[in-house]
């Protein structure tokens, strides 16, 4: 046997053993810590293994694949083929929301889409503006940013009691924002 071939058994051992080590664990009811660090160091070894057969680019793929085979494998040997029949529910007709949570809804879809929309883009490029870098490098750092700023407020919004404070910050950080740009 070559050695790209021993290393790829092994990288293949390594994969289940990890998978099947962490799959143990989440079966064992009082949990111990040996098999999940077990688990996730036969991973990361294997993880080692893969992208010295393969280079980094493809190993790390490969070790993914490999990982999630092995993991659906698992489950589908272990799957259970009888079905639990659920209790039926006495269905209940549907009711129409009231215009006040519908307002309250309207606005908070308002503020999550169009204001954090807008607030992310102005504090993600103003902020950018502000670094010693070139337009081009601004512009591709600030589009990487948009989505995690506006992620970040629309969760700030949706998890608010109230709307007030996200509403008069994200404002606040959107005016310095614009400010930034413009100067």
């Amino acid at each position: 046997m070559s050695s790209a071939s021993l290393i790829l058994c092994l990288s293949l051992l390594l994969s289940a053993g990890g998978v099947g080590c962490l799959f143990a664990a989440w079966r064992q009811k009082p949990s111990t810590p040996f098999p999940v660090s077990l688990g996730w160091g036969l991973l990361i070894v294997s993880l080692y293994t893969w992208s010295r057969l393969l280079g980094v680019e493809f190993g790390i793929a490969y070790a993914l694949i490999a990982l999630s085979l092995v993991a659906w494998l698992l489950v589908g040997v272990t799957v259970d083929g009888s079905r639990t029949k659920l209790n039926e529910q006495p269905s209940v007709a549907l009711s129409r929301p009231s215009l006040r949570t519908l307002g309250k809804h309207t606005a908070l879809l308002l503020l999550t889409v169009v204001l954090a929309g807008a607030v992310s883009a102005l504090v993600g490029v103003g902020m950018l503006r502000l670094l010693p870098m070139e337009r081009v490098n601004t512009i591709i750092v600030s589009i990487l940013f948009f989505p995690l700023i506006w992620g970040g407020l629309s969760y700030w919004y949706c998890a608010a009691e109230r709307l007030l404070k996200p509403v008069l910050v994200s404002l606040g950080a959107g005016a310095l924002g614009a400010l930034a740009i413009f100067l």
